[in-house]
């Protein structure tokens, strides 16, 4: 990247100072198994200002209930992202933090493909996948 473009810091998205977590798109907790996968969901590429209470809440417990289709034999394909632009964090709502040079989303969104643990997915996916 070019020298010029901005580069956030995990104290830049902090949650005492803007009323929003830092979220992670991918969370650390799928990535246990080489440190270096671990790592690099603390890169701020895969991290986005988050409401709080989804954080801690819905996207939390979505997240932990994925970790349990695992532990009953099922294999997860995730896609997730960030969309939009502006949110309400525990501080009311805001369209940017750090003096205007990270957008807060308007949503964070995830999408799971539950599969059972095997080969050939793509024969696995039909219209009750």
């Amino acid at each position: 990247m070019p020298t010029s473009f901005y580069k956030p810091t995990t104290s830049d998205n902090n949650n005492n100072n803007t009323g929003f977590d830092r979220g992670h798109i991918c969370p650390s907790a799928d990535r246990n198994g080489e440190e270096s996968s671990n790592e690099t969901t603390y890169f701020m590429s895969n991290i986005g200002p988050q409401a709080p209470d989804n954080n801690r809440g819905s996207w939390a417990n979505f997240e932990a209930h994925l970790r349990t289709l695992i532990l009953k034999g099922n294999e997860i394909h995730i896609i997730s992202g960030l969309n939009g632009m502006g949110g309400s964090g525990s501080n009311g709502y805001t369209d940017t933090i750090d003096s205007k040079k990270i957008t807060v989303p308007n949503s964070f969104w995830k999408v799971a493909l539950i599969l059972p643990n095997g080969s050939s997915d793509i024969k696995h996916v039909n219209t009750s996948t």
